[in-house]
């Protein structure tokens, strides 16, 4: 199936040449940037036929998505992996299954440590509602993995030809690392990492792909912030009522040229030691001496 030929879901493109390898490389590159530990209640919201949490150390996995059709699959694949006739992945440490939107998640405040959101933002009609929703079921201190498509990328300009087709996934809602990371630090989430990958061409002959190769190989040094597909985690902040925020606090560079806030200019208090002769009048931006 080429990526314009024909219309279809996002669970059936990842099912393709190319979704298949793209999957891949996310989860293991999620899976290297979710801190280490034990968590005990996680969630995968979203893209259901791919565990995002199966190397990860946790008590009760709960995977939620809005197809009803897969959720049945899969939820009966992770019983009979827990009663030893095979499986798919699933089934390890306990597994719970919902049929629900992102946008409305069926559970109550501070039930989960992990929220993984594999591409849920990119098909989502109200991605704003997705990350409150996430805020809220998080406890403090958290994690949250958002994987996305980046809107300036290859695929971004791939989506702008083929949009129009309605076929996933040129038919969802790219979002910039920038606008993606200013979302997460209104909700009072710092950043634990973040990641690119997938920098050549969305081809689904794997042989082109190939001979394209050098361009992963070089993009994280050359073109660092034009990855197809971008990995961010963040952390949930516990809020107290006597912390004063931080409005200047600067958040670590993780993806060059991308992860750079503005710098918030700060009033400096004058030092009682300070010399009076140091200081000067100015007025109409002329010194008084």
């Amino acid at each position: 199936m080429s990526f314009s030929d024909k219309k279809c879901s996002i669970n059936e493109w990842f099912a393709t040449s190319l979704g298949a390898a793209l999957l891949e490389e996310e989860r293991q590159r999620c899976f290297k940037l979710i801190r280490s530990g034990y968590y005990p209640s996680s969630l995968q919201v979203g893209l259901s036929r791919s565990n995002f949490l199966e190397k990860v150390g946790s008590g009760f996995r709960c995977f939620v998505d809005n197809d009803k059709e897969l959720v049945s699959r899969y939820s009966t694949a992770s019983n009979s992996r827990k009663s030893g006739q095979g499986g798919s992945g699933y089934g390890q440490g306990g597994d719970g299954w919902a049929v629900a939107n992102p946008e409305a998640l069926p559970f109550g405040e501070r039930t989960h440590d992990l929220v993984v959101l594999p591409h849920t933002l990119d098909f989502s009609h109200a991605p704003h509602e997705v990350l409150r929703q996430v805020n809220q079921v998080l406890n403090p201190e958290g994690c949250v993995a958002i994987i996305g498509f980046n809107l300036f990328s290859f695929y971004g300009v791939f989506r702008g030809f083929n949009k129009h087709v309605g076929a996933a996934p040129w038919n969802g809602h790219y979002y910039s690392v920038r606008r993606v990371q200013d979302w997460l630090s209104l909700l009072g989430f710092d950043l634990v990492g973040a990641r690119m990958m997938s920098y050549g061409l969305p081809m689904q002959n794997p042989v082109y792909r190939q001979k394209l190769s050098f361009m992963d190989r070089a993009g994280d040094r050359w073109w660092p912030g034009l990855g197809g597909v971008y990995v961010i985690v963040g952390r949930k902040k516990e809020m107290s009522m006597n912390t004063v925020s931080s409005r200047g606090r600067r958040w670590r560079q993780l993806i060059p040229g991308i992860v750079k806030p503005a710098a918030q200019p700060a009033a400096q208090a004058s030092n009682q030691r300070s010399r009076r002769s140091s200081l000067r009048l100015v007025v109409d931006n002329k010194p008084i001496t």
